[in-house]
C-alpha cells in the first residue's frame, strides 16, 4: 500500500485531557489495521494552546511513542505559540497536509473503533473526492465519560456512492458542519486555499464549504451509514458558549455563504 494515504489532522487549544481521549480513540482504531495500512497513516497536531503546554506536550509525546511502536507513517506536532483562532488553526491543518486525504478530528471528538479501516477501504475502492460518515446513524459520546450512545458497534458500510450533480444536491439535504465526519481529498483542498478569491469565504461553517469544493472534483463522493468521528456532547454551559452560535450559522449565515460560494 502506498505511503501517505490518510492524515488525521487534530487542531487543539487548551484541552489536554480531551486531546488525550481523542488520541486514545485513534489508537484503538489504529490497532485494527495491518502493518502496511498503519504505514499509510499520519497524524499531525496543530496546537493553539496558551496554558498547560508542558502537560500537553507530555501527553502528545507519550501517544507518539505508542503510535510509532505500532508502525505509523508519521506523527508530527507543532505549537503556534499563541491562539491564532479556531478557523485559522483548522485551515493550517488542511494547508499543510502531506497525505492524499485529510480527516480533521477536533481535540474534543473521538474516532469510532472501525473508522480508519473503513476510511482506507473507501479510498482504496472508490478514490473519492470526499467521504461523509454518519449519514444514517450518528454516534455520540458524553463529554465527561466514555459511554458511546446510538452506536450498535457493527462495522460501518456504504450508504451510497454519489456522482455528478447528485453529490452536492444530496449533501445539502443534511447538516453541513459535521467536521469530525468528513474526509477530504487533499489536492482539492489545496486548490481552494491557493485561490485568493476563496479566502474571504472561510467561516465557522467551512467544513460544509470545503466539502462542496471537494465535490466539484469529478471523483465520486462516498456516504457512510455510521459515524467515523464521534461528537462529544453534554458539555457544561460555561465552557460551550460557541456552540450556541451553530443555530445562527446554520439558519442565517449558511444560505448567504453558500450563495457566494456558488457565484464564485
Amino acid at each position: 500500500m502506498k505511503n501517505n494515504i490518510l492524515e488525521i489532522g487534530i487542531p487543539t487549544y487548551n484541552r489536554t485531557w480531551q486531546l488525550e481521549k481523542c488520541l486514545n480513540s485513534i489508537l484503538v482504531a489504529f490497532n485494527e489495521l495491518s502493518l502496511e495500512e498503519k504505514k499509510s497513516i499520519g497524524i499531525v497536531i496543530s496546537d493553539n494552546s496558551t496554558k498547560d503546554i508542558l502537560k500537553t506536550k507530555n501527553v502528545i509525546n507519550s501517544s507518539k511513542v505508542k503510535f510509532e511502536i505500532q508502525g505509523i507513517g508519521y506523527f508530527n506536532y507543532h505549537i503556534n505559540g499563541f491562539n491564532i483562532g479556531m478557523l485559522k488553526n483548522m485551515s493550517t491543518v488542511y494547508v499543510n497536509a502531506k497525505s492524499d486525504y485529510i480527516w480533521s478530528l477536533s481535540d474534543d471528538d473521538v474516532a469510532r473503533f472501525d473508522s480508519l479501516k473503513t476510511i482506507l477501504k473507501m479510498i482504496h475502492e472508490h478514490k473519492p473526492c470526499f467521504i461523509a460518515g454518519g449519514w444514517s446513524r450518528k454516534s455520540k459520546i458524553g463529554y465527561f465519560d466514555d459511554v458511546i450512545k446510538k452506536d450498535d458497534q457493527q462495522p460501518n458500510c456504504v450508504h451510497s456512492i454519489l456522482h455528478g450533480d447528485d453529490k452536492i444536491d444530496t449533501f445539502l439535504t443534511q447538516n453541513t458542519v459535521q467536521q469530525q465526519e468528513y474526509v477530504y481529498k487533499t489536492a482539492q483542498l489545496k486548490k481552494f486555499f491557493n485561490e485568493d478569491v476563496n479566502i474571504p469565504l472561510l467561516h465557522e461553517m467551512q467544513p460544509g464549504l470545503l466539502a462542496i469544493y471537494c465535490m466539484l472534483d469529478k471523483a465520486p463522493a462516498v456516504l457512510l451509514e455510521a459515524s467515523v468521528g464521534l461528537f462529544r456532547h453534554d458539555q457544561p454551559d460555561e465552557d460551550s458558549e460557541w456552540r450556541y452560535l451553530w443555530g445562527r450559522y446554520t439558519l442565517e449565515d449558511w444560505p448567504s455563504i453558500s450563495e457566494k460560494f456558488y457565484d464564485l
